[in-house]
């Protein structure tokens, strides 16, 4: 689950990337697979991410 103010960059950055996947199928596959392959690789990927991008915005 995410939680952004509405209309901040982060929501505008997600609804921009939600509506591009809806009309490129061939990305959203690779998109998806790619996933698939972070997940069995790095259990905690997406918390990793997150980290990870939350540490580099401040710096």
């Amino acid at each position: 689950m995410h939680i952004y103010v509405y209309g901040s960059e982060e929501w505008n950055n997600n609804i921009f990337f939600r509506d591009y996947l809806k009309t490129h199928p061939e990305m959203l596959k690779q998109y998806n697979q790619l996933k698939k392959n972070l997940q069995k690789s790095i259990p905690t990927t997406g918390v990793c991410i997150t980290t990870f991008q939350n540490r580099s915005r401040t710096r």
